[in-house]
């Protein structure tokens, strides 16, 4: 082949990968007694590998076990028969947090009503209270939990006078949508909207600082903004050097609704992005997209980094068992 040839194709290869993230396998996850085909947070921490879904009131702990992994329990956080709409995952030891979205919801149209039966229908909204909860779940060495705690976010929305409008209108139509959480580098939780994203593309991420007591309540809060391309936040995961020290998240994105938006990866360092003279210009950037999934991308889970690229885990909702591969992008 040609020397020109090769370096043309050299390049394509460069600009591909600088582009899309490259798939390849993941260790299959066993047969889950939750609805495994709608799976939405992840978050590996030890030897263990959280799973949640928006269906539902129970999430799946599974133990590594050599290169698979096995199912060790399936705690409810609820009734069975109550819908939490759980979206993400975090953990900071000894506890694992759960988020519900905090959304609101509207009456569908139904084909045996007549049309002023389903304008009346398409005109109610209404809150969900089994949503607005996030959860804190004790864990001893072993993963298993020894108390499980709650608190709702919907004061705090209320009293951001950006977000308040918001709280009434259903997710899907840019209202209030909670799918993203992770830790940051001190400790306190990030929590990512998928909606609202406001005119210029900005969209919140709420950072909370706890208690510091047994009492699970929020000390402190601060609204943070990023502008990531018309895009809400999915997900959200810590990213670590070897020797474990935090370098700020991972950032998986898409559609608030049915948008033609792609699903993309970003790095960003945990600082406020809102324009600015003080803002940090290189504190938020796109790494990649995802090239064509199966379902929705709905969790992220850093790996590892590599010499100019970065391993992560995707999760994706609507397809059957969660299709958790790993994927990587430049870095």
């Amino acid at each position: 082949m040609p020397k020109t040839l090769s370096l043309f194709f050299y390049a394509c290869a460069v600009l591909l990968f600088s582009l899309f993230a490259v798939t390849s396998r993941a260790a299959a996850l066993p047969a889950l007694p939750i609805d495994a085909d709608n799976l939405s947070g992840i978050v590996e921490f030890d030897d263990y590998l959280a799973l949640v879904t928006d269906e539902g009131s129970r999430l799946a702990i599974l133990k590594r076990h050599g290169a698979d992994w096995q199912l060790q329990q399936t705690p409810s956080l609820d009734k069975d028969s109550v819908e939490l709409d759980l979206e993400a995952l975090a953990y900071q030891a000894p506890f694992l947090y759960a988020l519900g979205s905090h959304s609101a919801k509207r009456k569908k149209l139904k084909a045996d009503k007549n049309q002023k039966q389903n304008l009346k229908r398409l005109a109610q909204t209404s809150p969900e209270e089994e949503r607005q909860r996030l959860f804190r779940l004790t864990l001893n060495q072993n993963a298993d939990i020894t108390e499980i705690q709650s608190l709702s976010l919907q004061e705090i929305l209320a009293e951001q006078k950006i977000v308040a409008p918001f709280i009434s209108i259903p997710s899907k139509e840019n209202g209030i949508d909670l799918e993203a959480l992770t830790v940051d580098a001190k400790g306190r939780l990030l929590v990512g909207f998928r909606g609202p994203v406001l005119r210029g593309n900005w969209v919140p991420v709420l950072r909370l600082k706890l208690q510091s007591d047994s009492h699970f309540a929020v000390k402190k809060t601060k609204w943070l903004w990023l502008n990531l391309d018309g895009r809400g936040l999915r997900g959200m995961s810590p990213v670590k050097d070897a020797d474990g020290s935090h370098q700020g998240q991972l950032i998986l994105a898409g559609a608030v609704g049915d948008q033609a938006l792609s699903y993309a990866v970003y790095y960003w360092d945990e600082s406020n992005q809102l324009s600015g003279t003080d803002r940090d210009t290189q504190g938020l950037r796109l790494l990649c997209e995802i090239d064509s999934p199966q379902g929705k991308p709905e969790g992220i889970q850093f790996k590892r980094r590599g010499k100019g690229s970065i391993e992560f885990l995707i999760l994706e909702d609507g397809v059957e068992g969660g299709n958790l591969h790993l994927q990587t992008c430049r870095f």
